[in-house]
């Protein structure tokens, strides 16, 4: 790992203390027994196997004495601004294909676009299902392979 990969917080201190009891077990009183002091680390890095080597490896500090609380690693798709364009250009050629499908069938053709609406994104772990999408839409940090889907409505006059 880099230095532009790792960010430190700031030290957080709180002060310990024990509690200290007579012989018959009655509180005597609270007195200090030290400091805890906290601080977290977070890695961002585009190299995910180099991410998820460090998250796994965490134990060699535990086993050295350090306390350490390890949370699963999150994954973002940095190319998500390239993702939905090209989405939308699938989806809507996508929509057009099934229009003419359609009014082939019934001996009509497509005329002009009448309304277009685009839903909202959904960004869920591969092979999930439609039953991770949200109203407001997804966004699954989770999963390291995901799977990108919108849709889009197109309305065509029929002649």
């Amino acid at each position: 790992m880099n230095e532009e990969e790792l960010v430190f917080s700031s030290v957080d201190i709180s002060q310990r203390y024990r509690t200290e009891y007579d012989e018959n077990g009655n509180y005597v009183r609270d007195y200090p027994d030290g400091y805890d002091l906290y601080q977290s680390l977070t890695v961002t890095s585009s190299d995910i196997d180099k991410v998820e080597m460090v998250s796994r490896d965490i134990t060699k500090l535990i086993e050295s004495g350090i306390e350490f609380a390890s949370y699963s690693p999150e994954y973002y798709c940095t190319t998500l601004d390239e993702v939905k364009l090209d989405l939308i250009e699938k989806a809507t050629d996508n929509a057009r294909q099934r229009i003419d499908i359609l009014v082939d069938g019934t001996g009509c053709r497509r005329g002009e676009l009448l309304t277009a609406s685009l839903g909202v994104f959904q960004i869920t772990a591969t092979n999930s299902g439609s039953g991770e999408y949200t109203y407001d839409g997804a966004f699954d940090t989770r999963s390291r392979y995901k799977t990108a889907t919108v849709t889009v409505r197109l309305n065509y006059a029929a002649e």
